[in-house]
């Protein structure tokens, strides 16, 4: 019988903790941390490390701790948010360091948060130096599904719900899942199950290539929910999926029924690359100068050779 792995699962900031927070109280098998500035994130029972004070090097041996008994790490996080822009690059390295491998779960800023957008490129290039696994999740995407009639607590609550069962259903249901997303770039897509099957992942398909990705080499496609659909009709679905990505990619179909879900059925689409991809989020310093002379840790600056002679 295989050894089924022990991921670590590190929540980060507001959003990452009520993700990570989800997975555990949902039965998710896993180690689990929480790093955010604001200690109310935190969820009751768990260590709470003020980060802002000179003994926050003892958080970081704890993720060192964890890290080192752990298969692999998964940590999700707005990379544009105080939070998130800071810890996810430090912890990636550390549990690089410890020999694991990372995925790092980006949520995008929305659209209206055009003053993240910064922080979150910035964050994701520093993520790419840990040599990461990442898996971008654009918010403003999961909310086009999401009634803005609610409260916005409940729109909050909604969206992180919704990809924390996504999240569970994908590395529940697939055993190798870790090996290929802990490498390269990963985009999720997702869309509530309303319109039919056929419609519903070839919009997540079409939305995965606007990002210029040339070779998508594996697809997850995912249903989640108490009344998830089942795949019955893989082969039908596999034969139309061809029609618009490459014939050499492969697919898996996962079906992640919980009774834990406010939804019936969320249908989502993991596309994996293994080079570069386009997102809406880049850092515009990297894109001008390239990486090579970005340095590792932010309150080192930047250093840019600029070529002038001096003249005195």
């Amino acid at each position: 019988m295989v050894k089924k792995e022990s991921p670590l699962v590190v929540g980060i900031g507001t959003a990452g903790c009520r993700i990570a927070e989800y997975m555990k109280s949902s039965g998710f098998r896993a180690e689990y941390a929480f790093a955010s500035f604001n200690l109310k994130d935190v969820p009751d029972g768990n260590p709470r490390f003020d980060w802002k004070s000179n003994e926050a090097s003892e958080g970081f041996d704890y993720i060192a701790e964890l890290s080192a008994g752990s298969d692999f790490v998964i940590m999700v996080g707005n990379a544009g948010g105080k939070s998130g822009s800071y810890f996810m690059p430090k912890i990636s390295r550390i549990a690089r360091n410890e020999g694991r491998p990372v995925l790092a779960i980006v949520l995008y800023p929305f659209l209206k948060e055009k003053w993240l957008e910064y922080s979150a490129g910035t964050c994701i290039s520093k993520l790419k130096k840990t040599r990461c696994g990442l898996l971008t999740v654009d918010m403003e995407q999961v909310l086009d599904g999401i009634s803005t009639e609610m409260p916005i607590e409940q729109v909050y609550q909604s969206m992180n719900e919704k990809i924390a069962f996504l999240l569970m259903g994908l590395f529940t249901n697939s055993d190798e899942v870790s090996s290929v997303l802990c490498r390269g770039h990963s985009i999720m897509e997702l869309a509530d199950f309303g319109s039919g099957f056929d419609k519903t992942v070839a919009d997540a398909i079409r939305s995965t290539l606007k990002t210029d990705a040339k070779e998508i080499d594996e697809v997850y496609i995912i249903s989640a929910g108490n009344r998830p659909i089942s795949f019955e009709d893989s082969d039908l679905a596999t034969s139309g999926i061809r029609n618009i990505i490459s014939p050499s990619s492969k697919i898996h179909f996962v079906n992640y029924r919980t009774s834990n879900a406010g939804f019936q059925s969320l249908v989502a689409m993991v596309g994996h690359m293994e080079g570069a991809v386009n997102g809406r989020i880049f850092d515009p310093v990297e894109a001008v100068i390239g990486n090579k002379w970005l340095d590792y840790e932010p309150e080192l600056g930047i250093h840019i050779p600029l070529d002038i002679e001096r003249i005195d």
